[in-house]
């Protein structure tokens, strides 16, 4: 398990599958490549793994059938039955960390963040050993807002783990979310630098570069890269390219490379999100409805995506179409309405909130609109496209002063963007025309 718990993922699924190779019955290792497969949100064969497993109980003792049903319950978004599995484990085994871990897992899930750095704290006492706990309580830390406490966490975990890219990553990540760029960005260096096929700080870095508008580092970051990456590694990082090109403006270069690599790119149903994204980018109103009809027809029966992502492209793709038809103030309702009901530290919540920001400021709803930029800004003081929303909505709400100061620092945001950065160059346009400067 040292592979999983170092978040190996390539070279925990190589070993379970090298091991169902020399033993086909053997069920728990079918079952654990399942779990890594939903893990990695490839839920078809997350599900199949699972199956065949199921088919193999036989073998398996009570206490492997136990957690069988955990590892379906738990691919299948059952959080209740999920719940009574983990419980029955910790019932024979108090201490089980794999337990503990899950039952983290929910409770962050339902919202109980507290109470999962306690369980947390639950399982360094159990196993110390178990440093990876010190990574998910720096995120848990930092959703409650204990921005010392994630950073402390956070940096020691690489302290111990100093020579693992996964908690340079982590850290790397939480200085992300707090604008400290150039930290976060030496940080996702020397992830790189301790594993060059470590996936996700190729991946972070990117999404990094983008938000200074460094597109052309950002598609650097993502290229074809070391030949040791999984095939699955390498479509991450070819998806990622995708949405480079989609910030950059670069929407027929996306498109092309969409229609090219289509079966070696998204799974199917983030495909037609993705390429709604791009046609909404182009005004393209059939192009996006045409793909919302597919999306939402694939999404009508069990797939490749997880319950809740399921949810989120359903409203998001129907909220694309409301945008493209000029129809702001529906698809910011659509948007509104699934923030107030997804979980506080969901990943894609800060650019939800731009993009609701963005539909209420063309609504004509500036205060909501500068409540959702303020929300992101929170966290990020220095998050450009942000500032930039901000700065639009205080214009046109007349409070020229406010405006003036937040297209300033939208511009340092975005000091060392490529050349013709579209944010930029209307940010230093309207300092011009105000006759102001970028602070020095």
């Amino acid at each position: 398990m040292n592979q999983w718990r170092s978040v190996k993922l390539d070279a925990a699924d190589s070993s379970w599958a090298a091991a169902t190779e020399l033993d086909p019955g053997f069920a728990m290792a079918w079952a654990r490549r399942g779990i890594l497969a939903y893990q990695r949100g490839q839920m078809l064969p997350a599900r199949a793994h699972v199956t065949h497993a199921e088919s193999l109980a036989k073998r398996l003792s009570s206490s492997e059938r136990v957690c069988l049903r955990w590892f379906r319950a738990k691919i299948e978004g059952d959080t209740r039955s999920e719940r009574v599995c983990i419980d029955a484990v910790l019932g024979k085994h108090p201490g089980d960390v794999e337990a503990l871990f899950s039952r983290y897992w929910l409770q962050v899930d339902a919202g109980e963040v507290e109470a999962g750095v306690s369980t947390l704290r639950e399982i360094l006492k159990s196993d110390p050993s178990f440093v990876v706990a010190y990574n998910n309580m720096g995120y848990a830390l930092a959703d409650l807002r204990r921005f010392d406490e994630a950073l402390e966490a956070l940096r020691k975990y690489a302290f111990v783990n100093s020579d693992e890219p996964n908690p340079h990553d982590s850290l790397g990540e939480l200085y992300e979310r707090l604008g400290r760029y150039a930290e976060a960005e030496a940080e996702y260096a020397r992830a790189i630098s301790a594993d060059s096929t470590f996936l996700w700080a190729r991946v972070h870095q990117a999404r990094l570069f983008c938000s200074m508008g460094r597109y052309r580092e950002a598609l650097e970051a993502t290229g074809p890269g070391s030949a040791a990456l999984s095939p699955l590694s390498r479509k991450q990082l070819r998806n990622r390219t995708v949405y480079t090109l989609l910030q950059a403006g670069r929407y027929d270069e996306a498109l092309s490379m969409m229609d090219a690599m289509r079966d070696s790119l998204f799974q199917p149903s983030t495909w037609f999100h993705c390429r709604a994204e791009i046609l909404e980018q182009k005004g393209d109103a059939v192009g996006v409805d045409a793909m919302r009809d597919s999306l939402l027809q694939l999404l009508a029966t069990p797939g490749d995506a997880s319950a809740m992502s399921t949810d989120f492209l359903r409203m998001s793709v129907r909220s694309l179409s409301s945008e493209v038809h000029g129809d702001w103030g529906t698809a910011a309702d659509s948007l509104q309405a699934w923030l107030t009901r997804v979980h506080p530290a969901w990943d894609g919540k800060h650019e939800t909130l731009l993009r609701l920001a963005d539909d209420l400021s063309r609504a004509g709803r500036l205060d909501d609109a500068l409540a959702a930029t303020g929300q992101v800004l929170a966290d990020n003081p220095g998050h450009a496209r942000a500032l930039c929303l901000q700065a639009r909505a205080l214009d046109k709400s007349g409070r020229a002063a406010e405006a003036l100061d937040a297209w300033r620092r939208t511009a340092e945001s975005l000091d060392r963007a490529d050349p013709g950065e579209p944010m930029r160059e209307e940010a230093a346009l309207r300092l011009s025309l105000a006759g102001a400067r970028p602070s020095p």
